[in-house]
């Protein structure tokens, strides 16, 4: 702890006041990670990542979200190193938090005393305190840092720590992880999302990005937040085109970030670290063993372990020791590269490195490393050899080659060509597949460009012959007869490569008006683990429509979107995702999707635009609007697609819309047309609709008779369709005019949990039991989990087990899908998910709602008046412990007999030896039988606490030897021989030699 005088003279230093108050910062707050720490139970939370990906304004946030809740910040400096002075700085911060809260505090023991001397009851109704931490790596590896993790400990269980540093502490975390004691935010979890940079740009700086700008400034900062403000700060109130062409180019290299990653990352790394950086930065994915070779060192493994436990925008790839730098810091390195050895010795580098990759087989990479070396004769060599894999691969190698390359390449055109396809621009693909067909220089590649170009044609030029395969049967649906399309071949699974043709008979059924068959379609193809996340949210939007015509009027749908977007990662849909918010039916959603549609219209796309035209036009028309001008334009647009079948739909939507703008002559020739050109089409959704509207206008004008004939007509439809598309009204607010009851009760439960009502969920009770086995009942009844499959009931099991906390995703991944990867694994937990809920929802209507995400993690939701064995033992086991500590020893048997009680076995025996339970499964064991220990110090009861603790841990030293001492004071000596004999027993088991002299 250091000297008397030099305690006396570090605790008479006082601290800036700055130090001891969150930063006042400009920013986001950020919803999806706020959820996460609220009201979590853990005693510890860790927020890691490098430098500038926003930790402080998190913690900040985090502080500010619960005003009435005690709160103390503190900011390190290296001089907290000390001991002495860490711990005199925290007490002065804690002091105004913590009502009565001596100081002068020289080390552990000190600040113990004055926690514990601490009366919880004046903490106010949170009955705990916040000590948020900011920077704790300034004192990683130091004294300070040692002692503040024997607080942590140590300190009563109403003292919380949260901290945000590089590197993770010294501590034994992998203990508190297992005690449920440690939440942690990393890397990826402080990313900024698509979504959140779109809000980011339009909320706080108040200059919106289009969506395709936001999604590629996204992925090319890989949502650094210090990048994403220092981007705005270079390009604030520059004129759209200039803030435009920023984006295009991602200014790696603008003076605002070289400066902020010099001074912030760079300069504070030691000299070989950062010549190790430079020196690597060409390589583009690093090994151990690929490092050495190109510096001819040997000690590359040591330094890119200490870089990745400084968060030194270092990603590990694999086990296998892979690594790859940020994308920004890398081309920062490489332009530090340029500066330190000069042009010519940079590109010998550079040349070097791209031998060493081509070698090894990593074309990729030496196509990059040859390009910074301007070796443009290995690039087209590389080109012609490797043309092929290089045209598939999702990297953005187009942008490091000189357009004069491009231009005479055909895999570069035909790459180019692609590129502009995903990105919605139609009419340039068009034009760059041309090219690429002229200068081919085989027919494999010529055969390549023909095929595709002619499938784009077809897709957007209506006197063009269909595109084939899936994408001709989408066009096909939408000209005439979807019912010919809405189903799947007999002996053909819905999942996997066929997810495609599930995706295009969904949409078919959608507007054949069988909104039964459309969801179990489209159902099946949202939760399909195989399905490519591009068809998977296309069927998510196609099921916002179903939703719509369904007659539910949420935003569900529209919320899920971004989680796809996210895995999808194509600019192209960003922009049909900003379209699909038009289905919300509110101003936001129709502004993002009508500009969405402009955009694709400029862009080539007339399916695209007619989309989320669609999308707008619904949205508003369900929410009660009257959306005449646009629909029209619609339909004439839809028309000119030769899509004849959503054209007869737009013209029924738009009697509607006419009608409540107070035309209802209009209305009735337009309802009358409709209905004609949808029974023509075999739109027999559309038809009932236009045949609804006649009628509704008929019961307007008192007309009954004319109005009643209708409806039967429009029965007569439903029932041949089938079609149970619900009718908005005339008048908003009016009931609307729905399918028959049957029809209305065999429709499929929705998918998702944030489609359910969450208002049911929390007025259910649930009782989860862990512990000995496994049972979950929902107000009473439990629930049968035998018929879900093996995955689904582990996830299940893995949430209970940690019931009313939230679990990570990539917890949840790497516990029970270890071996994928993790866009993968993302699905396949999404597709389990999904099941659970409608498993929940048929046992309960709303239940599925208890499965709840949480920004990143997932979460058994615990209402009022439910119960969680795990939950009531470690509640007992902690004020059992703080009993005893305290002295308290009625408290003490209390609380561990309550604690023994709920322990009702093993951890989830069900789950046998997995992985993620075993260590769980072991602790909780450990814990209970150190219960026992502490009921059995108390001799009346001392027997049977250490029956109770041997049944649990018969291997407990502390529990033989209480068990034979307390026969021994009751008198009973031949019942102490006997627990000394089996002892002994036990002993020889384990080999092992104790003096049994008690």
């Amino acid at each position: 702890m250091g000297s008397a005088e030099g305690g006396q003279h570090d605790r008479r230093e006082r601290i800036p006041p700055a130090r001891l108050r969150p930063p006042r910062a400009r920013a986001l707050p950020r919803a999806r990670l706020l959820a996460t720490l609220a009201d979590t139970p853990h005693r510890l939370v860790l927020v890691t990542g490098p430098a500038g990906w926003g930790k402080t304004t998190l913690m900040a946030q985090f502080v500010a979200a619960a005003p009435d809740r005690p709160a103390a910040w503190y900011q390190l400096d290296a001089a907290d190193a000390r001991t002495p002075v860490l711990f005199g700085h925290l007490a002065e911060a804690l002091a105004p938090a913590v009502p009565g809260l001596t100081g002068g505090w020289a080390g552990v023991e000190d600040a113990v005393a004055a926690l514990d001397a601490v009366d919880p009851a004046a903490l106010g109704p949170h009955g705990e305190v916040l000590l948020a931490l900011d920077d704790l790596h300034l004192v990683a590896g130091s004294p300070g840092e040692e002692a503040l993790g024997e607080l942590l400990d140590l300190a009563p269980t109403w003292l919380r720590i949260a901290a945000t540093c590089r590197q993770p502490p010294a501590w034994n975390l992998s203990r508190l992880r297992v005690s449920g004691d440690l939440l942690e935010l990393g890397a990826d979890d402080l990313r900024f999302r698509s979504w959140e940079v779109e809000q980011l740009f339009a909320d706080l700086y108040g200059e919106p990005l289009p969506p395709g700008d936001v999604a590629q400034l996204t992925r090319g900062l890989e949502g650094w937040a210090a990048g994403l403000q220092l981007f705005y700060l270079a390009t604030r109130g520059k004129p759209v085109g200039d803030r435009r062409r920023a984006v295009a180019s991602l200014p790696a290299r603008s003076k605002l970030i070289r400066e902020y990653l010099t001074g912030n990352v760079l300069d504070e790394l030691p000299e070989e670290l950062r010549d190790f950086l430079v020196d690597t930065s060409v390589l583009g994915r690093l090994s151990p063993g690929l490092c050495d070779e190109l510096r001819g060192r040997d000690d590359s493994r040591r330094l890119l372990d200490e870089l990745t436990t400084r968060h030194v925008f270092l990603e590990r790839l694999d086990e296998d020791g892979t690594y790859r730098y940020h994308e920004v810091f890398r081309t920062y390195l490489e332009e530090r590269l340029l500066e330190r050895d000069g042009p010519a010795p940079a590109r010998a580098w550079a040349q070097r490195a791209a031998r060493l990759l081509e070698d090894e087989g990593r074309t990729i990479d030496a196509l990059r490393a040859y390009c910074r070396a301007e070796d443009w004769e290995s690039v087209r060599r590389l080109l012609d050899t490797a043309g092929a894999e290089l045209v598939d691969r999702t990297e953005p190698w187009l942008d490091w080659l000189p357009s004069g390359l491009i231009e005479g390449d055909p895999w570069a055109l035909l790459a180019a060509a692609r590129r502009a396809a995903q990105t919605g621009r139609f009419a340039t693909a068009l034009d760059l597949y041309a090219q690429a067909e002229e200068v081919a220089g085989t027919a494999a590649a010529a055969e390549i460009c023909r095929i595709e170009r002619t499938e784009l044609t077809g897709w957007i030029d209506p006197a063009a012959p269909p595109p084939s395969g899936t994408g001709g049967r989408f066009v096909a649906a939408l000209r005439a007869r979807p019912g010919h399309y809405k189903t799947v071949p007999t002996g053909i699974e819905v999942h996997g490569p066929y997810a495609p043709r599930a995706l295009v008979a969904g949409v078919a059924a959608i507007f054949a008006g069988d909104l039964r068959t459309a969801t179990r379609l489209l159902v099946a193809t949202v939760d399909d683990p195989e399905a490519h996340p591009y068809v998977a949210m296309a069927a998510r939007m196609s099921l916002g429509v179903v939703r719509l015509l369904g007659g539910d009027v949420d935003q569900a749908t529209v919320l899920q979107l971004p989680e796809l977007m996210e895995l999808a990662d194509v600019p192209w849909l960003t922009w049909m995702a900003s379209a699909a918010r038009g289905l919300a039916g509110d101003a936001a959603g129709w502004r993002d999707a009508m500009q969405a549609a402009e955009t694709m219209a400029r862009q080539g796309d007339p399916w695209g635009s007619a989309a989320a035209r669609l999308f707008a036009s619904l949205g508003a028309l369900v929410a009660g609007g009257h959306p005449v001008d646009e629909l029209e334009e619609l339909a004439d647009h839809l028309k000119g697609l030769r899509a004849h079948v959503p054209e007869a739909w737009a013209r029924a939507w738009l009697a509607t819309a006419s009608a409540r703008a107070g035309a209802p002559v209009r209305a009735s020739e337009v309802a009358t047309a409709a209905e004609q050109a949808a029974e023509r089409v075999g739109a027999f959704g559309a038809q009932v609709w236009a045949l609804t509207v006649q009628a509704q206008l008929a019961a307007a004008e008192g007309d009954e008779d004319r109005a009643a004939s209708l409806l039967e007509r429009a029965a007569k439809v439903r029932e041949e369709g089938p079609v149970d598309v619900v009718v908005a009204p005339l008048v908003p607010g009016d009931a609307p005019v729905r399918a028959p009851a049957r029809e209305r009760a065999s429709r499929l439960p929705r998918a998702g949990a944030a489609s359910e009502d969450e208002g049911a969920a929390s007025d259910l009770r649930i009782d989860v039991r862990c512990l000995g086995a496994f049972s979950l009942e929902i107000d009473g009844r439990v629930v049968d989990v035998g018929a879900a499959k093996p995955r689904a009931r582990s996830t299940l099991r893995l949430l209970a087990a940690h019931a009313g906390q939230p679990v990570h995703v990539e917890t949840l991944i790497d516990a029970l899908w270890p071996d994928s990867d993790a866009a993968v694994g993302k699905r396949s937990l999404q597709v389990t998910l999904s099941s659970l809920r409608r498993l929940l929802d048929g046992h309960h209507p709303g239940a599925g709602a208890l499965l709840a995400r949480q920004g990143n993690a997932y979460v058994l939701e615990l209402p009022p008046g439910s119960s969680a064995d795990v939950v009531a033992f470690a509640d007992a086991r902690e004020r059992c412990r703080v009993a005893a500590r305290q002295g308290e020893v009625t408290a003490v048997v209390e609380a561990g007999e309550e604690a023994l009680a709920a322990y009702g076995g093993d951890l989830l025996p069900e789950e046998g030896p997995a992985e993620w339970v075993v260590a769980p499964r072991r602790q909780l064991a450990q814990d209970a039988a150190g219960v026992a220990v502490l009921v059995a110090e108390r001799w009346d009861v001392a027997v049977g606490a250490c029956q109770r603790g041997l049944d649990i841990d018969r291997y407990s030293d502390a529990l033989w030897r209480l068990l034979a001492l307390a026969h021994e004071r009751a008198g009973d000596i031949a019942a102490a021989a006997a627990a000394r004999e089996g002892y002994q027993a036990i002993l020889d088991d384990l080999g092992v030699d104790a003096d049994l002299g008690l």
